[in-house]
Formats: C-alpha cells, sequence, structure tokens
C-alpha cells in the first residue's frame, strides 16, 4: 500500500512541475508580447556585437556536405532558426509588425543578417526595428522596414522575372556549368554601370532592372541568377584591402559547383577603373573560380558561420581556357594568337591570361611591351584570321604583379 503511495505522490509531483515548466513558457512568451519597449530600435547589421571569444569557424564532417541553399540557417540554435523562418514567412508575405519567439539582442543581431544573406529574392526589406520585452529584455516584436509599397514590389517582382527569364533561356543554350556560370559572371558585368550613388544598391534590382548597382548588388544579382539554375551559392560579407592597405567593406560569392567550391568576385572583376567607351564588352576573370588561397591576400571574410575550404582549380577561368602559363615561349605566343581570334570574334575589349611564376610573368611583360614588342606580331596575325580588325596602334595593357595576370585592352579600327 504504500509503495502505491508513493508512486502516486511521485506523478502527481511530476505533474505539477510538467504544469508550472509549461505555465512558465507561457507566461514568458505572453508577458514578453503584452510588456513590450515603448520605442522601438534600429538595427544595424553591419555593427554585429562583438563576441567574448571568437566564434568556432571549423566544420564538421556532417557541416561539411551541407548544401549552400540557405546555408547560414545550419548554424542558427533551434530557437533561432524560428525567428529566421518567421522573418522569411512575414517578409513574403509583406508584412510589416509581427511578434517573434523570444531571443535575445544578440541572437537577432546573428539572425538578421544571415537571413538577408541567404534569401536574395527578398529586395524589398531596407532595414528593421525591434521591440524588448521590459520584463526579461528579450526581443519579441520586429517590424520590417520596406523600401517600397507591395504594389510597387509586386511590379519590380514582375520586372525582374521578365529579365530572369530571357537571362534563363539563353543560359539553358548550354550544356554544362561552366559556360553557364560563365554567361551569368559576364551578363551581370557587361550589363552593370558600378555606381554609389545608385538606387537600391544593395539588391538584385539594381542590377537586374536598373543596371547600376554596388558589389552587394552585383554578388546578391550572381547569387540569385546561380540558385536559379540549382548551383546554390552563398553571399559573402567581409572586408577587402585597398591600394593603401586600408579595409573596406566588400561583398562577393562562394559557389557550389559539381561538389567542388568557387569563389567568385563579380565586382572586382569589372574594370571599374576604366572610362565608359573602354568598358563596353570588357570582362575581367581575376576572380571566376579562384580557391581559398587565392583570395586570401586580399578577401577577409566576416565571421557570421564557418565556409568550406575551396581548392579545386577545375573551373577557374584561367585554367579552363587554358590561359595559365609556366613559362613566355612560341607556344604561349600561338596560343595567345588564338586567343585574340577568339576575343575579337566575339568583339570583346580585352584578352587576359595569367602566370605561374614571377620570372614568366616579367618576361612576358618585356617581351611582349618593350623588346620585340611581340604584342605587335600577335595581333598582326590574329587580324589575318577575322573580320574585326584590331587597332595595332591603340593597344593598352594592364598588368597585375599580385595576380601574375596580364590584361590588354583593344580597340577596332
Amino acid at each position: 500500500m504504500m509503495e502505491k503511495e508513493n508512486k502516486f505522490v511521485s506523478f502527481i509531483t511530476i505533474t505539477f512541475l510538467s504544469v508550472l515548466l509549461i505555465l512558465s513558457l507561457f507566461n514568458k512568451y505572453f508577458n514578453s508580447q503584452k510588456n513590450i519597449s515603448k520605442e522601438p530600435i534600429i538595427i544595424d547589421e553591419l555593427e554585429i556585437p562583438l563576441e567574448d571569444e571568437k566564434p568556432d569557424l571549423s566544420l564538421d564532417d556532417e557541416k561539411k556536405e551541407l548544401s549552400f541553399y540557405q546555408y547560414g540557417r545550419n548554424f542558427l540554435s533551434d530557437e533561432e532558426k524560428k525567428v529566421y523562418d518567421e522573418m522569411l514567412e512575414n517578409a513574403k508575405g509583406f508584412k510589416k509588425s509581427f511578434y517573434i519567439y523570444p531571443i535575445s539582442e544578440k541572437s537577432l543581431y546573428k539572425v538578421y543578417p544571415i537571413f538577408l544573406n541567404d534569401n536574395p529574392e527578398i529586395f524589398w526589406i531596407e532595414n528593421l526595428q525591434y521591440y524588448k520585452s521590459v520584463i526579461n529584455d528579450y526581443v519579441v516584436k520586429i517590424e520590417f522596414i520596406y523600401s517600397v509599397s507591395e504594389t510597387e514590389k509586386n511590379k519590380r517582382q514582375e520586372q525582374i522575372d521578365d529579365v530572369v527569364d530571357a537571362i534563363m533561356k539563353m543560359v539553358n543554350q548550354f550544356e554544362n556549368n561552366y559556360d553557364k556560370v560563365k554567361f551569368i559572371h559576364d551578363f551581370i558585368i557587361i550589363n552593370t554601370e558600378y555606381d554609389l550613388k545608385s538606387s537600391d544598391n544593395q539588391n538584385i534590382y539594381s542590377v537586374l532592372v536598373n543596371g547600376r548597382s554596388v558589389c552587394a548588388g552585383y554578388a546578391r544579382t550572381f547569387q540569385y541568377l546561380m540558385n536559379k539554375i540549382g548551383l546554390y551559392t552563398l553571399y559573402i560579407q567581409g572586408s577587402i584591402k585597398n591600394e593603401k592597405g586600408e579595409e573596406i567593406n566588400h561583398a562577393w560569392n562562394l559557389a557550389s559547383i559539381d561538389g567542388k567550391y568557387y569563389y567568385f568576385d563579380v565586382t572586382w572583376d569589372d574594370p571599374t577603373f576604366l572610362s565608359k567607351s573602354q568598358r563596353i564588352n570588357y570582362v575581367g576573370y581575376y576572380y571566376f573560380g579562384e580557391t581559398t588561397k587565392g583570395m586570401e591576400a586580399t578577401h577577409n571574410p566576416s565571421e557570421l558561420y564557418p565556409l568550406p575550404i575551396a581548392d579545386s582549380t577545375k573551373y577557374n577561368y584561367y585554367v579552363k581556357e587554358n590561359l595559365i602559363f609556366n613559362s613566355y615561349n612560341d607556344k604561349v605566343k600561338k596560343r595567345l594568337i588564338e586567343e585574340f581570334i577568339n576575343q575579337s570574334n566575339k568583339k570583346r575589349s580585352n584578352v587576359t591570361f595569367k602566370f605561374t611564376n614571377k620570372e614568366a610573368y616579367n618576361k612576358a611583360i618585356v617581351s611582349l611591351f618593350d623588346k620585340p614588342l611581340d604584342i605587335t606580331t600577335i595581333i598582326r596575325e590574329a587580324n589575318k584570321k577575322t573580320n574585326n580588325k584590331i587597332d595595332i596602334r591603340n593597344i593598352k595593357y594592364m598588368p597585375s604583379a599580385k595576380n601574375l595576370i596580364i590584361d590588354v585592352n583593344i580597340n577596332y579600327q
């Protein structure tokens, strides 16, 4: 009899504690919604609160195989994922104000940039503001600040869809992924002007419709179009070093192609340093299919989440096009003649090639543009086999000792 009573008491105790736990969770959620701060706080995703310790950016075996589709979401806690999903659902429904699962302010500053980075199709969010509970200091309510009205958003979506449909028709003419990626890369560069004063320059509308943007617009558009063809791509925020060695904010991409990872910086492949007339049909490939090692000297990604190592060169432009050389000799000159013919047939404004070592690079610079001025011989031979005659008298070149790349700017007669 005593044993039955003890079991009954234990059952009652467990039940009572369970009810208390449920009431506690309900009270946390309900009171958080009911008792909120009167004034909203504007978030700035570029000013993420610093951690006491640096986050673990290593990838365990399980996460090394993660899809790049909504990649950042994988590195959120269960509570943070709930808020991420609430953001996505309400943004798609164009709802401005909504309550969320209560999370810390620190977590919100983690979720928001990851949410934006994962979803380039959400182009109408300008910022957000949030409210905290006066009881426990949790963030409990979000208000999106939209850049346009819902009617205007729908109109812009139709404009984007029309452009993307046309792009996809052209992309689908190619059979292999390399040519598809190259078309997307080249399309963005040829059809976009880099403009710090351009409107909507943090989203895809600026590139696909306005044709004017900055690095954020370039990178989000590359991500958006790559995702459209099933080659899921990350939007990487971080910093780069300018010519003065100063760190400035920048954005670029990391793509997953045929099971390997490759970096792309479409902005830096756009020759913004040239005049508008010189940039017509001018496409650079400095950072097309680059490795982690190749990016480390100039690009420093933020520490939102760990990134897989990109060590394949299979789809690097210079490797794929057989335009990377170990030495400078007659065989190289023959390949350059072929490339000048190839690019002049497309009426492109440049020919670019790379060397694996400084000795070969320096020898090429001297031989091509000093003595014996091989560039004139190469162009004369190319002009014999193309209808678009290159103007030998108007040849300029841009050497990059850092990348061991030579970019030849060409004009036509």
